[in-house]
């Protein structure tokens, strides 16, 4: 996500292309997060979720009035 950005173009050899592959094949889980737009629509109804059970929880207990 916040790699090195590459200046200019490297070009790789078929081999070291193919070594790369290799490598990301293996790897079983590869983490590749979401755009932030995407995080943001995905987080807002879970964080309003958990708000409203809060004030509701606290609202039994008599804490809220």
């Amino acid at each position: 996500m916040f790699g090195k950005k590459k200046k200019g173009q490297e070009k790789l050899t078929l081999q070291e292309y193919l070594k790369l592959k290799e490598a990301r094949e293996k790897k079983l889980f590869r983490f590749q997060p979401y755009p932030w737009p995407v995080n943001l629509a995905l987080g807002l109804p879970i964080i309003v979720l958990i708000m409203l059970f809060l004030i509701y929880f606290f609202h039994i207990r008599g804490v809220i009035a």
